[in-house]
């Protein structure tokens, strides 16, 4: 009796491609978005910095000495602060990054302070599209920035990439 042929053996799965830069190579014209933007968006004067990588519940808030999580950075502020989010690559999970969500509806209850009129709270990028957000699970609630009930709010500069199921977006 002939030996039954092997099993053929499964394909490798195909590498992810990596991700595109945002917006290219920097150019001139680039440097003049720069400026606008950070022009929109007023003085850093009195600001929150926050860096999940490097900052320190305990610190200052300084961009020399940032907070680390967002839960800090909004107790610090009132309504028409500032939180200012250094440049860099977050991943996060179903959580979110900013979400007014409840921890029982899986978000993290932030408190999220309202602006007023001609004084939004502000939540930006230090650079124009200089931090991208990866987020790697779904979960209902899960948006990854989610104001509640907040109102005059201005999120701005941030590249956000859902990772899950095999895709990205």
């Amino acid at each position: 009796e002939p030996e039954p042929e092997p099993p053929a053996p499964e394909p490798e799965p195909e590498p992810e491609p990596p991700m595109p830069e945002p917006i290219g190579a920097y150019t001139p014209t680039d440097a003049i978005y720069d400026a606008l933007y950070d022009a929109a968006l007023g003085s850093t004067t009195g600001a929150v910095w926050l860096d999940p990588a490097r900052g320190s519940d305990s610190a200052a808030g300084t961009q020399a000495a940032p907070v680390r999580t967002m839960a800090q950075a909004l107790s610090r502020i009132g309504g028409g602060g500032q939180i200012i989010v250094a440049d860099g690559t977050y991943t996060i999970t179903e959580r979110g990054f900013l979400n007014a969500a409840t921890t029982s509806q899986g978000g993290q209850g932030h408190s999220i302070p309202s602006g007023s009129v001609g004084q939004y709270t502000r939540i930006r990028a230090q650079t124009r599209f200089g931090v991208r957000i990866v987020q790697t699970a779904a979960a209902y609630y899960a948006a990854t920035f989610n104001v509640g009930s907040a109102t005059r709010v201005w999120i701005d500069g941030f590249i956000v990439e859902k990772r899950w199921g095999g895709s990205s977006s």
